[in-house]
């Protein structure tokens, strides 16, 4: 009798409590709704809604990112989906695929060179002493999270039609680190419909400024070139008080100005140029300031703005010239590396399947690197130092002289001077 009271007592296992989870919405036939669909609430696009066949053929570039990269995480494919599918939500949903991979794989180096640059894999790893895979970025750990975050923001700038979802999205408490970012910022003030006009102008005139006084110091190799470019940063210092890079100063007017008339195409443009050529300065307030997104914001602000190309040739010009410069006078120097990193970026925007993520981790232009340059620029193959200095000479005398054509009329002549000393 006992025994029996004794089980008696016993308790079942309790079973676990009945948690429904609500279905999701239906997919919307509405092309204009279907994007806040699939983001599900999150602009950052990292693991967006399943899209049927009907629906991914509402909008440019989403039936390729359905079949190629949704879930499957593979991170070469997702960078050839965007270099296929410029201007098309195609570009945020792959930087967005890319920065799913980063955050369950921050311990895993490679991974992150993958999901941070559209090099290929090496065939085989460099026998040659190697920098830290991440030292090129200046980044680890969240530092490389961010920089992934702030590649779909810039992606989105790339479709600003659809755009508007992700927006919303990011004024949420959820993003408020991301908030006062100038890519957010950016798309914010777009979506707002910010419009004033005289801004937009003044901005034009600024990051025309800043052009052409950057040209004039890319182009000064003379002594008394370099002594009139002095004279100008002394006065373009003395309107900025506190400032130590006048081209910086410059672009974050230009940038300011700009986003006061965000709703135009014409000063969005605008803003994507100065927001990336002060990243390209480390002059940026989010840093880490790198990121293979940077040269594909110029490339949104032409298809916004075809007027700008012109000038944006010439900023062309004026990246390729103070990288060349910066590799001549470091080359047999430990300090070479950030003028290798900035000519294998370069170089990666055009095509980067001459190259692999290693040659971010060389310590010098070695055969190998001069090698992946030529072939990268479609140049005669060159592996000494005289060799690849003159190829790529070579290479920017072609775009200065192609830039002259285009170029607003006070760049032409400081082109034609970069054009002619090139291969000096």
């Amino acid at each position: 009798m006992s025994l029996f009271l004794l089980l008696a007592c016993v308790r079942p296992p309790l079973s676990p409590p009945t948690v429904t989870v609500a279905p999701p919405p239906p997919e919307p036939a509405d092309a204009h709704l279907l994007v806040e669909w699939f983001l599900a609430g999150d602009p950052l696009a990292r693991r967006p809604r399943p899209l049927s066949e009907a629906g991914a053929a509402l909008l440019p570039g989403l039936a390729a990112f359905r079949d190629t990269v949704q879930g499957a995480g593979d991170t070469g494919a997702s960078w050839r989906l965007e270099r296929a599918e410029r201007g098309t939500v195609a570009v945020p949903l792959s930087r967005g695929a890319r920065l799913a991979v980063a955050e369950i794989r921050l311990d895993d180096p490679p991974t992150l060179m993958r999901t941070l640059t559209p090099l290929p894999d090496p065939v085989a790893l460099p026998t040659a002493e190697l920098r830290a895979p991440l030292e090129w970025l200046g980044a680890e750990g969240e530092g490389v999270l961010s920089v992934l975050e702030r590649s779909v923001v810039t992606g989105w700038l790339d479709v600003v039609p659809e755009a508007t979802p992700a927006a919303l999205a990011l004024r949420s408490s959820t993003y408020d680190r991301l908030r006062a970012s100038p890519a957010v910022t950016l798309l914010d003030a777009h979506v707002r419909g910010a419009t004033d006009a005289a801004s937009g102008q003044r901005a034009r005139v600024k990051l025309q400024e800043a052009l052409l006084y950057t040209l004039g110091e890319a182009a000064a190799d003379r002594d008394r070139e370099q002594a009139a470019m002095r004279t100008r940063r002394a006065e373009l210092l003395a309107a900025y008080p506190g400032a130590t890079d006048a081209t910086a100063a410059l672009l974050a007017d230009a940038e300011r100005l700009a986003i006061a008339d965000a709703k135009s195409d014409s000063s969005l443009a605008v803003a994507l140029v100065a927001q990336s050529m002060q990243r390209w300065r480390g002059r940026c307030p989010d840093a880490p300031c790198g990121g293979f997104d940077r040269i594909g914001m110029i490339d949104t602000a032409s298809r916004l703005d075809p007027e700008l190309r012109g000038e944006l040739a010439t900023w062309w010009v004026v990246l390729w010239k103070e990288a060349l410069d910066n590799l001549h006078g470091s080359w047999d120097y430990a300090n070479v590396t950030a003028a290798m990193d900035s000519i294998t970026e370069l170089t990666a925007s055009r095509d980067p399947r001459a190259m692999d993520w290693t040659l971010l981790q060389r310590r010098h232009p070695d055969p190998v690197v001069a090698l992946a340059w030529c072939r990268g620029l479609g140049l005669p193959e060159a592996t000494s130092k005289e060799g690849v200095l003159l190829e790529l000479g070579r290479y920017l005398e072609r775009i200065a002289q192609n830039a002259i054509a285009v170029a607003p009329e006070a760049a032409r002549e400081p082109l034609a001077r970069v054009a002619r000393r090139a291969t000096e």
